[in-house]
């Protein structure tokens, strides 16, 4: 049917006819902007239910630096990543991704939301690569297998002074975890 043959026939209706048609085509937009909504959301909800953890890294001179992270241990969650996951909340807490074995797997920036600093530790915690602000949609490699990859906001380990330069180490003994509440 055409509009204007929509708009006639719509004319032709009753009031009170006029008034459930209006309501039931509110209440589709209210269902269809709610579910849209929750579909966006639910990366962000799943990203925040991840177990939480402390880390340690420390300098070459000895400096330990405690650090809160989200810990990604799952290949599910491995495979999600940080994908379409609000910008602020990746920001506010760094993520560790923990491999059972040693990998050599490359980490592609699809759909996430910010630019990112990422390191990558051997199982003894060795740094074995670094790469400061990576942008979204990029890949990286360390070109050295590796059994934990850091993962903070872009500017995070010039302000803690984490790399190669600084002969960073990841703690792995250090390494606890909590099942988050959610």
């Amino acid at each position: 049917m055409s509009i204007k043959g929509r708009i006639k026939a719509f004319r032709e209706m009753s009031t009170v006819r006029k008034v459930i048609y209006s309501v039931g085509t509110v209440a589709a937009v209210v269902a269809l902007v709610l579910l849209v909504g929750y579909v966006r959301e639910q990366p962000t909800r799943t990203f925040l239910a991840l177990p939480s953890g402390t880390i340690e890294l420390t300098s070459m001179d000895g400096q330990v630096l405690p650090t809160a992270v989200r810990v990604i241990n799952t290949p599910a969650a491995r495979r999600e990543g940080l994908r379409r996951v609000r910008s602020e909340v990746v920001a506010e807490k760094p993520v560790l991704y923990v491999y059972r074995v040693n990998t050599s797997a490359r980490h592609v920036f699809t759909d996430v939301q910010l630019p990112l600093d990422v390191g990558f530790f051997t199982e003894d915690g060795e740094i074995v690569g670094i790469f400061h602000g990576v942008q979204p949609g990029e890949t990286v490699v360390p070109g050295e297998r590796y059994r934990y990859v850091f993962k903070a906001r872009a500017g995070h380990f010039a302000e803690n002074s984490i790399g190669a330069e600084f002969e960073t180490a990841l703690l792995p003994d250090t390494l606890s975890i909590t099942i988050a509440s959610r």
